[in-house]
């Protein structure tokens, strides 16, 4: 390999990794309608509103991961997609360098935004505008976008109605006084080389030179949220495996006797990306990242888990 070439690899390398909070670009097919661009108190964001909703209409905030934002979180997740089946708005924020999620190192996501604040405030913002039903408001996040939805869901739980969390374990240290029961869903990779898949006390994933918060492990993260949706009873596990070219597989778990539903996918062999048959294949990221589990569509299953089978 000459120098050129390996120098070219090394610098994507370099900025993959830096990315670990988005994912793989997803294939033609999804929505190619122009982003509706607007700007709420300095920070711009993206709003999908399909056209045959009715307002106001239910809501969800699809959170970025480190380094990303809203435009990259909607392609790489397909979400206006998914909305226009289930006949719900998509919010797509901005992070300020990242979110605020309270984690307990600010070496890497440096934020000191009240996001909490933010976020809600852009709901109200939606809402008195007729757009958004403020009593149906959904989060769903990625990596650092994850760790924020968990965090809104402990501080102002009364707000929402369900979430989602992908590829993030449960922080340490984030208090979580404010939550109740609601809907939640989990999808943790394995063989997730950015947040292991056993917990992360140091938060340098054995190979950073700087933390990027201290993580549990998906076990203990899935225990807490039983606790949390007070479950009784063990889970109800089915395996997936539709696809035999991702080389992997996925328990779902879904608990049962609870205040509110939990279910866990845990994706046997999945790297830092976001489930989904339509991601294109790029060896470079997977090499970053990890595999991507091509059996479901992480934002399909998450909003079927909140309303039920799509009427198209």
């Amino acid at each position: 390999m000459n120098v050129f070439v390996s120098k070219f690899i090394g610098v994507q390398l370099g900025l993959l990794a830096l990315l670990f909070g988005g994912g793989e670009a997803l294939a033609d097919g999804g929505q190619t309608q122009e982003a509706d661009k607007r700007n709420f108190e300095g920070r711009p964001y993206e709003l999908y509103v399909p056209q045959s909703v009715k307002r106001p209409a239910p809501a969800v905030l699809v959170l970025h991961g480190a380094k990303g934002s809203g435009a990259d979180i909607r392609k790489k997740t397909n979400f206006d997609f998914w909305a226009d089946r289930y006949g719900v708005i998509a919010i797509y924020p901005n992070g300020v360098s990242g979110w605020n999620d309270g984690r307990n190192s600010r070496e890497v996501i440096k934020s000191e935004a009240d996001d909490v604040s933010y976020l809600f405030e852009l709901v109200n913002h939606l809402s008195d505008s007729g757009l958004v039903d403020s009593s149906a408001v959904y989060a769903i996040g990625m990596s650092n976008g994850g760790g924020m939805v968990m965090r809104l869901a402990c501080e102002q739980g009364e707000r929402l109605s369900g979430i989602g969390i992908v590829t993030k374990k449960e922080l340490y240290g984030v208090a979580c006084e404010g939550y109740h029961p609601m809907p939640t869903a989990f999808f943790l990779g394995t063989k997730d080389p950015l947040l292991p898949h056993e917990g992360d006390p140091t938060g340098t994933n054995g190979r950073s030179r700087k933390s990027l918060g201290a993580t549990y492990s998906a076990e203990e993260t899935i225990r807490r949220w039983r606790e949390r949706n007070q479950c009784t009873s063990q889970a109800a596990i089915s395996v997936i495996d539709l696809s035999k070219e991702d080389k992997i597989s996925i328990e779902r778990s879904e608990f049962q006797d609870c205040a509110a539903p939990l279910v866990y996918y845990e994706i046997d062999g999945g790297g830092h990306t976001w489930p989904s048959p339509s991601t294109r294949y790029r060896p470079i990221s997977a090499l970053i990242r990890g595999r991507t589990a091509r059996d479901i569509d992480a934002s399909e299953e998450t909003l079927r888990f909140w309303f039920g089978d799509s009427t198209d």
